[in-house]
C-alpha cells in the first residue's frame, strides 16, 4: 500500500486524512480493509489528542484560585461576603 497522505497534527487534520483514505479506496489504491486499519490509527490519534487537550484544560482549572472559581460560577460577578459552607450547616445536639 502506497499513496500520499496529508500531515496529521489536529483532529481537523484527521478528518482531512480520512477523506484522503476514502478517496484512495474509491480510486482502488487501497482495499476497504486497509482503509479500516488506517481508520483505527486515525481514531487512536484523535482520542490521544482529545485526552491530552482535556488534561491541559483540567490542569488550568486546577490552578485557578477559589475566588476565580467563585467568580466563574457566578457568571463573572464578584462574590460579596460569601458565607463559608461551614457556617451554612449547623449540627446541634438533641
Amino acid at each position: 500500500m502506497s499513496f500520499e497522505l496529508p500531515a496529521i497534527h489536529t483532529p481537523r487534520d484527521a478528518a482531512d486524512l480520512m477523506a484522503a483514505v476514502m478517496r484512495a479506496v474509491s480510486n482502488g489504491h487501497i482495499t476497504p480493509s486497509e482503509a479500516a486499519e488506517l481508520g483505527k490509527m486515525i481514531d487512536s490519534f484523535v482520542r490521544a489528542y482529545q485526552t491530552a487537550e482535556l488534561d491541559e484544560r483540567v490542569a488550568r482549572v486546577e490552578q485557578l484560585s477559589d475566588a476565580d472559581l467563585m467568580r466563574i460560577a457566578m457568571g463573572g460577578q464578584v462574590a460579596e461576603a460569601v458565607t463559608p459552607v461551614s457556617r451554612l450547616l449547623t449540627v446541634r445536639p438533641r
